[in-house]
């Protein structure tokens, strides 16, 4: 009986052995992957910090944008207001000249 005792204390102190191992070995896992999740974690952090960075960049080429395309709009208005001037000033031009024209020949029509 003695023996018998015995035999069971060893076969318990082995699987005790056995369960200690196995539980070693869970704790290892669970360490490599809360390192791994902490990783994840500082990737998701960077590409969240890229990604706001991102959309910051694109408004500001968008108002960038927009101002460039208000600004195109009023020289448009511009080159548009100046070429009327300037057909204005074409045709005060012409009638400059022909009074000139005329002046010129009612100075020599006086000087016969």
């Amino acid at each position: 009986m003695a023996s018998e005792v015995k035999a069971l204390a060893d076969q318990a102190a082995r699987a005790t052995e056995q369960i200690n191992t196995e539980i070693s070995n869970v704790q290892a896992v669970s360490h490599e992957v809360v390192g791994a999740l902490g990783s994840i974690r500082g990737s998701v952090s960077v590409m969240r910090e890229t990604v706001v960075a991102t959309a910051a960049a694109i408004e500001e080429q968008s108002a960038v944008t927009r101002d460039l395309a208000e600004n195109m709009q009023s020289a448009s208005g511009a080159v548009t207001s100046i070429t009327g001037s300037i057909g204005s000033i074409a045709a005060a031009v012409d009638q400059v000249s022909a009074a000139v024209n005329t002046t010129r020949d009612a100075a020599k029509v006086l000087a016969r």
